[in-house]
């Protein structure tokens, strides 16, 4: 098991999302807490995947719970999160 940040984030991220079928945002049942809301951008970032953190910003439920939960400038803060890992993409 890997004990550093990045690898604990990877678990976090990867177990979140092996435990649905489906993408797991698309669950309703995320708990609304503020915690995966609040990190979850930068988990993905930090793993790199970008993909799926790009994907998860554009589903209608995820951007209308993130902005009732944390307010418009949180969700912003996801996209430049997303911005930094494009940024990342274009150097390699």
């Amino acid at each position: 098991m890997d004990v550093t940040p990045k690898g604990q984030n990877a678990e976090m991220a990867g177990g979140i999302v092996r435990l649905v079928p489906r993408p797991w945002w698309e669950k309703e049942d995320v708990p609304e807490d503020g915690y995966v809301h609040g990190n979850l951008a930068r988990h993905l970032a930090w793993v790199n995947r970008g993909e799926e953190l790009g994907a998860l910003l554009l589903e209608a439920h995820w951007k209308k719970v993130r902005v009732r939960i944390s307010g418009a400038l949180a969700l912003k803060s996801d996209f430049d999160v997303l911005d930094g890992c494009l940024e990342g993409w274009e150097r390699s």
